[in-house]
C-alpha cells in the first residue's frame, strides 16, 4: 500500500473448456474513497496477444 493506493499481484490459473490448463498473472490497482471503500479498481493481464 503506498498512500491511499492498494496494490495486489497474483496468478489466475483455470482449465478451458477443451482440457487446457491456463495461468495468467495479473495486477490489480485499488483507491479508497473516504468512506475506505474501493472506489477505483484498475486490473492488469499480463498475457502475450495472439
Amino acid at each position: 500500500m503506498e498512500g491511499d493506493r492498494v496494490a495486489v499481484r497474483g496468478v489466475f490459473g483455470d482449465v478451458l473448456a477443451n482440457g487446457c490448463e491456463v495461468a495468467v498473472e495479473f495486477a490489480d490497482f485499488f483507491e479508497p474513497d473516504e468512506d475506505r471503500q474501493f472506489a477505483r479498481r484498475e486490473n492488469d493481464f499480463f498475457a502475450p496477444l495472439i
